[in-house]
């Protein structure tokens, strides 16, 4: 059974649909699967939310220039754990 993004994104919350997609799941023998393409629809949607947050661009933009020397991606998910007040392990 290959799902769809739609159904991907059924499991990932607690629901009537998700239950019954599980359901169809187990009774099909437990095993599903995804394509690649269900992982860059979800990825971009994760990103676009991300970029529609200003408090961690605009802490971002900040942090460069105080001179803070980190990469980019790990600048980004620094801010994001601080506009949400989380401890970063790294």
């Amino acid at each position: 059974m290959v799902l769809d993004t739609d159904h991907v994104s059924a499991l990932g919350i607690p629901s009537e649909t998700g239950r019954r997609l599980l359901e169809r799941i187990d009774a099909n023998g437990g095993e599903a699967a995804t394509t690649i393409i269900t992982v860059e629809e979800q990825l971009r949607g994760w990103l676009a939310e991300i970029h529609r947050l200003a408090a961690p661009a605009d802490m971002s933009v900040r942090f460069r220039r105080e001179g803070i020397r980190i990469g980019s991606m790990d600048l980004k998910i620094a801010c994001i754990a601080l506009a949400h007040g989380a401890i970063l392990l790294t």
